[in-house]
Formats: structure tokens, sequence, C-alpha cells
């Protein structure tokens, strides 16, 4: 396997299942293969429809989606350079993926041309500037972004990557050029008072966000909003789910759905460095377009109407609840990519000190 950098890691979460008959299905989630990630959080999975094997005259260039789903997960697999998936890439090829309808959004580490629309956000971009339908008032449609850990994003909010890469990318670049016509920005992210009323804690952790990285980007703060998840029941389970999605002025559509591993962060989406676009991370995810899913034009998230429709599930109560004065975002001390407990560490003692203690004391 290509080996991240120091400052990178292996987050995909995708799972291939095969069944006695030949077939397959491809699962993308947000979860690890860890109990208390299945037990306590708020997670989201992608599952295939089960994809039979082609027959055995068939072209194996044959059982592609229209979302070109098989193609992109045999790029992505190829990239490790591990023999051992070489089965798997072979098993994948010979599956007949005509059933899917999303598309596969991943990030391979590594330097490539500016250019590239293969990996990270620049993918995310061709996609959906091909294929996304923007209404009229798309400026009024505000980007919500929902993730478990924040990068580095800028020392402010017109300077960032997060404005100047993600933002442009997410609001159909093609179509919307000019900065004043870029969608309002609004980040889902816990407040110590979500993680203090939640089932986490004192008992595990799975946010990421460091003390020294907030005090050089306080600016966030004017963009974030509460985890609320009354209509589901999970107000309590801290998000480990990472989504991404634009939402109509009267919070009745969405024009589109990510569900991925990737959090708010350049290593995980990628980022513009001088004549470079360079990815530190391994990360997947699916795109929901309601083209490919309803051959509708937005998702109804809300009352369907007189359409038969169904409501696109997001993991998060509408409208949002910004943050008061008071709130501030669950820090840690440390960035965890730099923590290492040993085998012996208590994750209550882990969650304790690494916590601000005098915001939760």
């Amino acid at each position: 396997m290509k080996k991240p950098s120091n400052f990178g890691c292996h987050h995909t979460k995708i799972t291939i299942l095969q069944y006695s008959n030949g077939g397959i299905r491809v699962v993308v989630s947000t979860a690890n293969l860890f109990s208390k990630d299945w037990e306590d959080k708020t997670q989201g999975l992608w599952i295939s429809p089960h994809l039979p094997p082609l027959p055995e005259y068939a072209n194996l260039s044959e059982g592609e989606s229209g979302t070109n789903f098989k193609k992109d997960l045999r790029k992505y697999l190829s990239k490790y350079e591990n023999p051992a998936l070489h089965q798997w890439i072979e098993i994948v090829k010979r599956a007949n993926f005509f059933d899917v309808n999303v598309f596969l959004v991943a990030s391979v580490p590594g330097d490539y041309k500016p250019n590239i629309t293969r990996w990270g956000h620049r993918k995310l971009s061709r996609i959906l500037s091909h294929y996304a339908a923007l209404p009229k008032d798309a400026s009024k449609w505000p980007l919500i972004a929902q993730s478990s850990s924040i990068g580095s994003l800028g020392s402010s909010y017109k300077k960032s990557w997060l404005s100047e890469e993600i933002v442009v990318s997410m609001s159909h670049p093609q179509k919307t050029t000019q900065e004043s016509k870029r969608p309002e920005f609004k980040f889902i992210y816990p407040s110590l008072k979500n993680y203090k009323h939640s089932y986490d804690c004192n008992r595990s952790f799975c946010l990421s966000y460091s003390m020294d990285m907030h005090d050089k980007q306080k600016w966030i703060e004017l963009y974030l909003y509460q985890w609320r998840a009354e209509r589901t029941g999970r107000t309590r389970a801290m998000p480990h789910i990472k989504s991404y999605t634009r939402v109509s002025p009267d919070l009745k559509r969405i024009l589109w759905f990510v569900l991925t591993s990737a959090n708010l962060s350049k290593a995980a989406w990628g980022v513009k460095q001088e004549n470079k676009y360079s990815i530190k991370n391994f990360e997947a995810g699916v795109v929901f377009l309601p083209k490919f899913i309803t051959a509708t034009t937005t998702f109804p998230i809300k009352d369907r109407g007189n359409s038969a429709v169904p409501i696109f599930p997001i993991p998060y109560d509408l409208p949002l609840h910004r943050y008061h004065e008071s709130d501030t975002p669950c820090i840690t001390r440390k960035s965890l990519h730099s923590y290492q407990p040993s085998a012996n560490t208590d994750p209550k003692s882990m969650v304790q000190n690494e916590l601000l203690e005098d915001e939760y004391n």
C-alpha cells in the first residue's frame, strides 16, 4: 500500500462482500471496525444493491453504471499497489454494477497536476458541474458541511482554503464563478455542551480539533452550528458521520448529498500548492444526485407534497441552531495525530486529559 505522509492517514471505510453465488455488495461507510463506532455514534452507510457476476461470455468492460462507479472503484483499489487486492479488483471487474446510482468520490495521497479531476474535491467539482441542476436562485441555497474533525483552514474566511477551494468546488464552479454568487457557508460541529450531554462523555472521544489549531482560526466560530438530531433521536449520539449538501431557502429540498469519510481538511480533500494539487489521506465517499436516483432536480427533505419521491434522510435537524455566545467548539489540547496513547491508556482518562479542563469542569 502506498504509505501516506506523516501528515496523512488511511481514513477510508469500504467493505466488499462476496456471496456464494459470486455476486457482491459494496459498502461505503463512515464507521471504523470498532464497537463504539457502531453503538454510541451517529454514522452513515451506503449499501449497494446486490451486484451479480457478469455472464462468462460477457466483455469485462460491460456492467458499468451510469455513474462510472465500477471504473472509479477499480482505479481506487489499484492505487493501493497491494498484491492482496488483485483478486478483489478482478471480482469487481467481473461484477455487474448497472444498478448503482451514486458516484464514488475518493482521495488518494499524492501530488498531482493542478487541473486533475480524478480525486478529492476536484472530482466532486467535476461531478456537480456536469450533472447537478442549479436553480436560478442558487446563491440563496446555503452549503452545509458537517464533520467530526477540522483541519487548518486559513487566517480568515475570505483568504481560506475553505472559501477559495471547497466552497468553490461545491458551488458548481463552471456556473457560479463570481464570489458574490457563492452560497452562504454553514458548518455543523459539536460544541463542548453537545459533548458534555452526549453518550460519549467520559467514555470515548471521536472529535479531533486541537486548541492550537482553533487559536489560529477563531473566525470559524461565526460559521458554527450545534449538532442537533432530535427528529431521529440522535442528538446525544456524537456525529462521526461526515456529510455535505446544499439546502433550499425554505429548508424543504436539497440539490445533492455527499456521504464520506472526508472531514473538513486539506489532507482529506486536497489543496492547491503552487503548481500542484496535493492530497495526504486515503478517503472515500458517495454522491447522491437526484438526476440518477429519482429523475428529478432536487431531493425532498420534508413535505413531499404530491410527489412520489421519498424524503431524503439527512442526519441532522433543520433549521440549524447557531452557537450561542458562550459556546465553544469541542476542542482537544493536542492534535489527535500527534497524541499517541499507550495500549493501556484508559479512554476515560484520555478524554478528561485532552479536553479543555477549565471549560469541561
